[in-house]
């Protein structure tokens, strides 16, 4: 099982993670998809059964376990999670029933990768969630 390390600060709204190394000043972020493969695993789910929820959507890519172990190792690597001994009591249900779901996964393609930034405006520009003009990120104050 995986846990969120708390020396990164995280944000997890609009269905997506994001993390800042407060030391570095590095800025990291996962799509819909990888989010919420992410939040499976933190809720107890191994690789396998992730993978084996996943393979029943006809449109899911053959490689996903591929992409799934890429992208931990990853998040491993820059120490985003880390490796716990605990074990959950109840491990939730991945449900893939929800049409929203499958069309969030659809849309971004299954995509795990994980994008790393030490230009916050340039990570806004990136994510296709927030409207961004060619003269950038404009916060809505209002």
């Amino acid at each position: 099982m995986y846990k969120l390390n708390d020396e990164f600060f995280t944000d997890h709204s609009d269905n997506r993670y994001i993390f800042v190394n407060q030391e570095s000043g590095l800025f990291y972020g996962l799509s819909s998809s990888g989010s919420m493969i992410l939040t499976w695993m933190l809720a107890g789910s191994n690789i396998d059964d992730v993978t084996e929820a996943l393979l029943k959507i006809p449109f899911c890519p053959t490689d996903i376990k591929e992409r799934i172990n890429t992208m931990v190792n990853d998040l491993l690597d820059v120490k985003i999670i880390l490796k716990t001994d605990n074990q959950a009591n109840e491990v939730p249900e991945i449900d893939l029933s929800d049409n929203y779901t499958q069309i969030e996964l659809q849309d971004d393609r299954f995509n795990t990768d994980l994008v790393v930034s030490d230009d916050i405006e340039q990570l806004l520009l990136n994510d296709p969630v927030h409207e961004v003009s060619e003269g950038g990120w404009v916060p809505n104050m209002g």
